[in-house]
């Protein structure tokens, strides 16, 4: 979609098929909402989710896992991709764990059995040797041994105090060997976020309304040009609303306990519900690199650290938001690299296409490694105050769930709640000149937006985030 004056409309009024307000053609199928969002491509998350069609409604029996509980809250559950750490509860009974001697240590949940190896953060090894027991519910003993290829070696014991955590090696049996166990290799967990309403409107007096119409050119059908109207003060709103949105789904904060509660009322008492952006659902889970001069070795860390939570070595799609700053400091640091090569295709996973499909914009990718990195400037973080003088970046896993179809970032709203517009007549009519039947005896009118929408990160594990430190 492209945006036309009043006059270029009027020179091509000829070949014009129809003439249609912008209000009425959305109210016709609100995913429509996509085709007018191409108007903003800086509205980066808008483009990954509502341009490509991936926005799941609450009511839609095909939103394939994302399972609404009730209005306003949006629950799915995720696998993650990673062996389970297990944390020490206290302090183990030991010497020092030398000439095979048998300790105990204590775990926070049941995981281990017998003959399983687990590995403590310092990369010694421990033996399981009997079935483990149970102390309470977040204490449970484990006998273990050393492992070690020599018996004066010692364990150190610091890496076996509380917060300090194991994780699963692997398990070793005899030759008459006389049973096996099977374990979570991953967690499953419940991931929670809450629908958002954002609301724009204005009004304007009949002397304002007359003033020139806005024509937007979404495409052509029989060599005639399809057009859509609106004017200049209702796109005003559009564009207002558009990077409410936006700012919410980037840098949204939820105000919801843990409970569930809202914690912010009107002053009649209404919940005021507000969801987590996509910074905020990364932030608690992402790995972290912080820079002083971003090149190509804190690239390859950068890479390296994604293809770890990834589950895969190569053909990875990861979409890096960023700063201007940053890209700037990217583009910088890959000018000379000759394993980076420029591609030409700027591909995104659409749920509607069920095929990667090109979305341009401001989207640029880089093949690394046979996976792609993707670029995207958003205006939301360039225009924020915490990023003017430093580079920022979100980087998320954005390949599509092999199993389930489902996008890795999508944008989940109330069924016919994507957007809803609506023009309060009066006098003068929109136009501040036509007679007939109005809605108020008062001589101007009011147009306003309203939509709900939340950012959901379907593994937030997947991500990673990237800041340049700076005094």
């Amino acid at each position: 979609m492209r945006k036309l004056n009043r006059n270029v409309n009027l020179e091509n009024m000829g070949n014009t098929l129809t003439i249609q307000h912008v209000g009425e053609y959305l109210g016709e199928n609100k995913e429509r909402l996509g085709t007018l969002a191409t108007l903003w491509p800086e509205h980066v998350i808008t483009a990954m989710t509502d341009t490509l069609a991936n926005v799941f409604y609450g009511e839609s029996k095909t939103r394939r896992g994302f399972n609404p509980v009730k209005k306003h809250i949006i629950e799915w559950e995720i696998e993650v991709n990673e062996i389970p750490k297990v944390y020490f509860s206290q302090a183990p009974t030991v010497v020092n764990g030398s000439n095979l001697e048998v300790f105990t240590v204590y775990t926070d949940r049941k995981y281990y059995d017998p003959n399983d190896v687990m590995g403590l953060e310092n990369g010694q090894m421990l033996r399981v040797i009997s079935p483990v027991r149970r102390i309470n519910n977040n204490v449970w003993a484990n006998r273990v041994q050393l492992v070690a290829d020599s018996l004066g070696t010692t364990v150190n014991t610091a890496f076996l105090a509380p917060t300090r955590s194991s994780i699963y090696r692997s398990n070793y049996q005899p030759e008459l060997a006389q049973r096996g166990y099977v374990k979570f290799m991953s967690d499953t967990q419940t991931h929670r976020n809450y629908m958002s309403k954002h609301y724009h409107s204005i009004s304007w007096s009949s002397e304002y309304a007359q003033q020139e119409d806005v024509f937007l050119e979404h495409g052509k059908k029989d060599n005639q040009s399809v057009l859509l109207k609106l004017k200049k003060k209702e796109l005003m709103v559009y564009e207002n609303f558009m990077y409410t949105r936006e700012s919410h789904l980037i840098f949204g904060q939820s105000n919801f306990d843990i409970n569930g509660k809202c914690l912010h009322q009107d002053e009649s008492g209404q919940d005021i519900p507000m969801g987590d952006g996509i910074q905020k659902q990364a932030e608690r889970y992402a790995s972290r690199t912080f820079y002083s001069v971003l090149d190509t070795d804190v690239l390859d860390n950068i890479v390296n650290a994604m293809i770890a939570k990834s589950g895969k070595s190569k053909g990875n799609t990861w979409a890096f938001i960023t700063n201007q700053r940053f890209y700037g400091h990217f583009a910088k640091a890959i000018k000379d690299d000759m394993r980076i090569a420029q591609s030409t295709n700027n591909m995104l996973y659409s749920m509607k296409a069920n095929k990667e499909i090109e979305i341009g914009g401001d989207f640029i990718s880089y093949n690394v490694m046979g996976n792609t990195l993707m670029f995207a400037p958003s205006k939301a973080i360039n225009i924020d105050s915490r990023y003017e003088n430093k580079g920022y970046a979100i980087c998320i896993n954005v390949t599509p769930d092999p199993q389930t179809g489902s996008p890795a970032i999508a944008n989940y709203t109330i069924e016919g709640g994507e957007l809803i517009s609506g023009t309060l007549i009066g006098m003068g009519g929109k136009d501040g000149r036509t007679s007939g039947d109005v809605s108020t005896m008062v001589t101007g009118s009011q147009y306003g937006l309203v939509g709900y929408s939340t950012a959901v990160l379907s593994n937030p594990y997947n991500t990673h985030i990237i800041e340049e430190s700076v005094l």
